[in-house]
């Protein structure tokens, strides 16, 4: 009898045993976890101030350069630059004319439907055809030739 009780006893020892090892590696686990979790929390908490410290930086810099392009866009500075390097000067009043001198010294007549009809009797700017876009995965190219409106031999 003494012997099924201590076999008894030893089985119940061991898996006791076993238990508790499972739990300490268990909990062993779980605190590496929990470090590992902690440390890299701490760098992201470092990342994100590095992070913000930049953005003041640069928002910093971004209203220095917007300090600089007012400056550099002021009316009396660009005034004085154009009188300076280009030799421009403001347009004065004699320069200035009404639609319907600019119409007479063109030739076209003062009539009321002549000044309405006057822009479609201006011939366009000549201007360079734009290539066409290449077709998108091997599609054919199609030309579309359209009829040109307002110059002189195009069908209307």
């Amino acid at each position: 009898m003494n012997t099924v009780w201590a076999s008894l006893f030893q089985k119940r020892f061991l898996s006791v045993r076993l238990v508790n090892w499972l739990a300490a590696l268990m909990l062993g686990v779980t605190a590496l976890g929990l470090y590992k979790a902690k440390i890299e929390a701490a760098e992201a908490r470092e990342r994100i101030a590095d992070l913000r410290a930049d953005i003041v930086e640069h928002q910093r810099a971004v209203s220095v350069l917007r300090a600089e392009v007012a400056h550099l866009e002021r009316a009396d500075r660009l005034k004085d630059l154009s009188r300076t390097y280009l030799q421009m000067t403001p347009l004065e009043a004699e320069q200035e004319v009404m639609l319907n001198e600019a119409l007479h010294n063109l030739g076209v007549a003062q009539s009321p439907a002549a000044i309405q009809t006057a822009p479609t009797d201006i011939r366009p700017l000549q201007t360079r055809p734009t290539p066409p876009k290449p077709a998108p995965f091997g599609l054919a190219q199609v030309q579309v030739q359209t009829p040109a409106h307002g110059v002189e031999g195009a069908d209307e």
